[in-house]
């Protein structure tokens, strides 16, 4: 099934009204690409309609790519808060360092203990 031209228009319309892509992205694709928009006091306006297709198609993936890369960046957020959240969970042992003292024996001292163990 092929996505018609009409259905595209639909897509970023509702991108861009619902919030789905920064609209900085979509101004600077326009700016780059010389297409006319309408500004006035109530913001920025953009016919999608008549936009040729190749510029329906650039920007839908430019849609498409922003929402794919802030899921995954969003997902590796919650994967690395949930690292940090298990970490914190579990108990964590430190084996503590044990300080011997430093004894030197002579050689009577030393067949003595040798001879005791015995």
């Amino acid at each position: 099934m092929s996505i018609t031209k009409n259905d595209k228009i639909v897509f970023i319309k509702d991108s861009i009204n619902n919030n789905l892509i920064d609209h900085k992205i979509i101004i600077n694709y326009t700016n780059m690409n010389n297409i006319d928009i309408s500004r006035n006091m109530n913001g920025i306006f953009l016919t999608i309609n008549k936009l040729s297709d190749k510029d329906i198609d650039n920007i839908m993936n430019l849609i498409n790519k922003y929402i794919k890369e802030k899921n995954y960046i969003n997902t590796e957020i919650k994967n690395y808060n949930n690292i940090i959240e298990n970490t914190k969970n579990s108990s964590i042992h430190v084996k503590e360092k044990k300080e011997y003292l430093d004894i030197k024996f002579n050689k009577l001292e030393t067949e003595l203990i040798e001879s005791s163990l015995n």
